[in-house]
């Protein structure tokens, strides 16, 4: 497993690759701002840049993972500083609404995909899918992943803080949860009993239902998420953003992917890009509400310059 950090990182690993890679990035479809650009649309960009500078032709499979199963918003004594220690807050992006009443989803998935368009524009031989994580469900790894965590999930926690070092306020923990069906609420109580029968329990609704996995909609963290889509999609190479690097990941990813499918984790080499900081002071983060809009062209041009770990306010 090779680490590729920030402009250096991503020139070293454009040496040694081919052209044809598969590269998988993931994004929650919300709020699309600067510091996502940086990371989906920027550094894809460069690599491509520095691979044709290199004499190879760019026809790289980037998959780009749209988590609709991530949480609209998170619930905690501190998200940023106890990030395990976590519930989600009422549901899932999947069945969250615009102001204009679109879903949520749609709208934030058109507009990735248009910006995605700028790197296939500029590199026609690059390949670009976005995939839904509501769409993998009945995908066996994927209905493993999520079963493991709800059957697991101080076990599956103990992993994550002993693999990246995150601190915890040693709260219970909810690392997948089926959705209620009747209000849609994420923060359930969710079991699994002898007969794999799952059995939901919403606060918020005041009901219990029961029923095979195939009957829920589900939240899943981010952390097994990645797991899960590795084994499905085999790619070889990632681009993620630096918090991911500082929160352990590249650590991370290989324990989870270790537990859940009881074998060695396939070679990978994970890129990852400076985080961007806003005005504040602070990373740029949809959570902190400190996000806004840089044209494509300034950041590409600032990244290409930037070997540091950080980018600091443009």
């Amino acid at each position: 497993m090779n680490t590729s950090l920030y402009l250096n990182g991503l020139k070293k690993a454009a040496k040694t690759m081919k052209g044809n890679e598969k590269i998988h990035l993931g994004i929650r479809p919300y709020a699309l701002h600067a510091g996502n650009i940086l990371t989906i649309v920027t550094y894809p960009l460069l690599l491509c840049e520095e691979l044709e500078q290199n004499g190879k032709i760019a026809k790289f499979n980037f998959i780009v993972s749209i988590n609709d199963w991530e949480q609209a918003a998170l619930l905690g004594e501190n998200i940023h500083k106890y990030n395990f220690d976590i519930k989600p807050d009422h549901t899932t992006l999947e069945f969250t609404n615009e102001k204009n009443g679109k879903k949520t989803v749609d709208y934030w998935e058109k507009v990735i995909q248009k910006k995605l368009k700028i790197v296939s524009s500029r590199y026609p031989n690059v390949k670009i899918n976005t995939i839904r994580n509501s769409s993998l469900k009945d995908d066996k790894a994927m209905k493993h992943v999520i079963l493991s965590t709800i059957k697991s999930q101080s076990e599956i926690k103990k992993i994550m803080l002993n693999s990246s070092g995150i601190q915890t306020n040693g709260s219970k923990s909810y690392l997948a949860n089926a959705i209620c069906p009747n209000c849609k609420h994420a923060n359930t109580n969710t079991k699994i009993d002898r007969n794999s029968t799952l059995i939901l329990s919403c606060d918020k609704c005041n009901r219990v239902v029961t029923g095979k996995y195939e009957d829920f909609s589900y939240w899943l963290h981010h952390k097994p998420m990645f797991a899960a889509r590795w084994k499905i999609f085999d790619f070889t190479y990632s681009i993620s953003g630096g918090d991911h690097y500082l929160e352990g990941d590249h650590k991370t990813r290989k324990a989870l992917f270790e537990y859940y499918f009881n074998k060695p984790a396939p070679k990978i080499n994970m890129i990852f890009s400076p985080i961007l900081i806003a005005s504040d002071g602070q990373k740029m983060s949809k959570s902190r509400g400190n996000i806004y809009s840089v044209g494509l062209d300034e950041i590409l041009q600032i990244a290409r310059k930037c070997e540091e770990s950080e980018i600091r306010p443009i």
